[in-house]
């Protein structure tokens, strides 16, 4: 029983570590209005993933040079809604997600709009090889909608 005693508080601790780690990283970081983003050129070796938002409020283009790789990783993020017009002023939140080890990373990824109503990230970790997801949240005009990403065998 005294072992019982001792390991629910610490579990208790681990829970709570990982709802703040996975909280922070909904905190948008400071943008730096100075300096312009660096934009992404298409090229051969561009990537474009389409998403549609779970209640289909929102499609989603992601743009992203070569692919997702293990280290920081930056795209530009179209976003339109149901009529195919460009999402101007939303706020977003994004999570790079592992799955198999249910944990976020807690570095702050950082969103520029620029003025198209397409989004420049950046800061977007992922620290290790496997499977990941890019979660998505998409807050405008007193809606939400989510989208998630699914990367496999990140390397």
């Amino acid at each position: 029983m005294c072992v019982n005693k001792g390991i629910r508080p610490f579990v208790a601790y681990l829970i709570m570590l990982q709802i703040i780690c996975f909280s922070a990283s909904f905190v948008p970081a400071a943008q730096d209005s100075q300096a312009p983003p660096e934009v992404i050129n298409p090229s051969e070796n561009a990537r474009k993933y389409q998403l549609e938002t779970e209640k289909g409020l929102f499609t989603l283009e992601i743009s992203i040079q070569n692919d997702f790789t293990v280290g920081m990783n930056m795209f530009d993020l179209l976003v339109r809604d149901r009529e195919g017009q460009n999402v101007k002023d939303a706020r977003i939140l994004i999570v790079p997600w592992m799955p198999e080890h249910a944990h976020s990373i807690s570095e702050n990824v950082s969103i520029t709009e620029k003025s198209d109503g397409s989004y420049h990230v950046e800061n977007v970790q992922l620290n290790m090889k496997g499977n990941w997801e890019i979660r998505i949240r998409i807050i405008q005009g007193g809606v939400t909608d989510k989208a998630v990403l699914k990367l496999s065998d990140v390397s």
